[in-house]
């Protein structure tokens, strides 16, 4: 009896942490050296991309964040990227993340695109930034 309360206990536990947004509680961190961003502008990217994860998607689990470094930026073309959103800078943020068989209840976002009981690896967040402020969240995807 006690263990069907502790599990019934975690599974509460688990439920109210993931309805108040994605889980990024206990993502890995990483980052590559960069020679365009300081540690404190990669740091500030990855909390901007930990706060859009929280409020889109619901009910998932953000496992990794990363800066995988400059080159990335080549396969975006960032300089495109700004040039179209009339931005200063552009960043690119990698996570990986798994979506529950609980983000498909209503009240846990509307995630489309992406299959639940799947851990989706290297999901490109793209970030741009204007005028040295703040970084702000535009999209993601694969390349």
């Amino acid at each position: 009896m006690k263990r069907i309360l502790s599990l019934f206990l975690l599974f509460a536990l688990l439920l109210s942490l993931t309805s108040c947004g994605g889980m990024t509680l206990f993502s890995n961190v990483s980052s590559a050296n960069s020679e365009i961003y300081t540690d404190e502008e990669i740091a500030a990217a990855m909390d901007e991309v930990k706060k859009n994860f929280k409020r889109i998607w619901k009910g998932c689990v953000l496992l990794d964040i990363s800066y995988k470094g400059d080159a990335i930026l080549d396969i975006y073309n960032y300089k495109e990227y700004a040039k179209q959103y009339q931005a200063d800078d552009v960043i690119v943020i990698s996570i990986d993340f798994y979506v529950p068989s609980l983000a498909s209840i209503p009240g846990f976002g509307d995630i489309h695109g992406v299959e639940t009981n799947h851990k989706y690896e290297d999901w490109s967040c793209i970030l741009l930034r204007y005028d040295g402020g703040d970084w702000e969240y535009i999209g993601g995807g694969y390349p």
